[in-house]
């Protein structure tokens, strides 16, 4: 932004604009605007932050010779963050998936080759939640409780720090819950 005419914030805006209506949660540096007596290191010190927490970074035409941008895209890259050339936005929202559609996709996918049946995996863990807090409680933990733990546990997250992942997280266990449930169903019927 630093030498560029009005920091360059109408690219920073349109770009903004743009990925709003497409259903994205922006940070845009831009809208901090420019404060009376702050260095660069002052807004490095709210934007890295913000990379910290986001899913992607989207990198405006020249970003290469701004020292800021140079930063954040580091930072990004080390974080694995997706990084984003923002002259290619329409093909990159027509790919970009929700946090629903990535924690469908996670459930159904990996993780449930990874730990079997959400009803097995969810039931295994109630077994050793129930075993380390039996001596407070007066019924066993079952598999549903566990995940709606989970969901307190992501949402907590999620009110000290916004992050995409504890969405993602959120709606994997929604989806979790739904499939012991109907699951329970299906093996109660073919027994």
């Amino acid at each position: 932004m630093s030498g560029l005419p009005e920091h360059n914030f109408p690219a920073f805006n349109q770009v903004t604009a743009f990925l709003r209506q497409a259903g994205f949660s922006v940070f845009n540096p831009a809208e901090t605007g420019v404060i009376d007596g702050w260095e660069w290191e002052d807004y490095m010190k709210i934007d890295i932050p913000e990379v910290c927490k986001a899913k992607a970074l989207f990198i405006l035409p020249g970003w290469q010779n701004s020292r800021g941008a140079k930063l954040e895209v580091h930072v990004a890259k080390t974080l694995n963050k997706m990084v984003y050339d923002a002259a290619k936005l329409p093909q990159v929202v027509e790919f970009y998936e929700s946090p629903a559609q990535e924690a469908y996709r996670l459930v159904n996918g990996p993780r449930r080759k990874d730990y079997g049946h959400p009803l097995d995996d969810y039931t295994r863990t109630a077994k050793l939640w129930s075993a380390l807090l039996g001596h407070k409680l007066k019924e066993e933990i079952v598999a549903e409780e566990a995940i709606r733990c989970m969901i307190a546990v992501k949402l907590s997250r999620d009110t000290n720090c916004e992050l995409t992942d504890n969405r993602v997280d959120c709606a994997g266990y929604a989806e979790c819950l739904e499939m012991v449930t109907q699951e329970r169903i299906r093996r109660a019927v073919s027994q």
